[in-house]
């Protein structure tokens, strides 16, 4: 598995197709995790482009699929299912993903921000957690969890 932080020239789909190719013709599982968190703003528009090229008949044919997500400040891109078993739910993230993946059946611990279970609707589910952290809005030490918000929290994991 590939694991990269902050370097944007890891993020570069013709090069990983290479060394697929070129290290091992028999390769059947590649797994990856990217993050970025951006420097400007300008950012935004070139990491969109080298996600797309994630997208390509090469890896749909080889069955890697792979999911991205965008927010104000980073920005992660990793194959599914997702291999980490920890996962922290980032606040008006936009994410593009596989529908038909199940994508999160690794994660076990999950940490999330109040301000995640108010939004309307949430694209993501966490089948298997265990461990759950949120964590409290930066106005407030103690918010309330209230009929709505624990509604909202039986969409993203599963109670039982």
């Amino acid at each position: 598995m590939l694991y990269g932080n902050y370097d944007l020239d890891m993020i570069n789909a013709n090069q990983s197709k290479h060394l697929i190719i070129f290290s091992s013709c028999r390769l059947n599982i590649f797994k990856f995790i990217f993050n970025y968190i951006y420097m400007t703003n300008d950012v935004n528009n070139d990491i969109l482009e080298k996600f797309n090229q994630f997208q390509t008949d090469f890896w749909i044919e080889k069955h890697w699929y792979i999911e991205y997500e965008l927010s104000y400040y980073s920005s992660s891109i990793y194959t599914v299912p997702y291999t980490l078993n920890s996962f922290k739910l980032e606040i008006s993230t936009q994410r593009y993903w596989n529908q038909f993946v199940n994508t999160f059946l690794n994660v076990t611990n999950l940490t999330l921000y109040h301000a995640t279970l108010k939004e309307k609707t949430c694209q993501y589910y966490f089948p298997n957690v265990v461990s759950l952290t949120i964590l409290p809005p930066k106005d407030t030490h103690r918010p309330a969890l209230g009929t709505r918000i624990i509604k909202s929290l039986r969409n993203i994991i599963n109670p039982f």
